[in-house]
């Protein structure tokens, strides 16, 4: 890795460091139930070959909030699936603006 980190230590920095740094790492950054989360799902194993993270050829697909909003699998025969239906979202979602939606102003 450029500075001097492992593949896996920059993805950890990425996601989790910086949830940690921003203080919401007990809402975002890993993936676990009840976490937001938005995956990025690539052609390759971006821990041999973290460059596939840079090339747009190799992302498969991209779900930003429940919903695949990029990637090359939206131009296959997934994209004539019908989605899920919304999910309710929670009343005091803790990162509103992580997930596509405004902050609501402090109560």
């Amino acid at each position: 890795c450029r500075a001097g980190l492992t593949p896996m230590e920059g993805i950890v920095a990425a996601t989790a460091g910086s949830a940690a740094a921003c203080g919401l790492a007990a809402h975002v950054g890993s993936l676990a139930r009840g976490m937001a989360a938005d995956l990025v799902v690539v052609d390759g194993d971006p821990l041999a070959d973290p460059e596939i993270l840079l090339d747009e050829r190799r992302i498969w697909l991209v779900v930003q909030s429940g919903r695949a909003v990029a990637g090359a699998a939206l131009e296959t025969e997934l994209a004539r699936l019908r989605p899920a239906e919304p999910r309710e979202e929670p009343p005091d979602d803790p990162v509103p603006a992580l997930a596509g939606r405004p902050l609501s102003p402090p109560r």
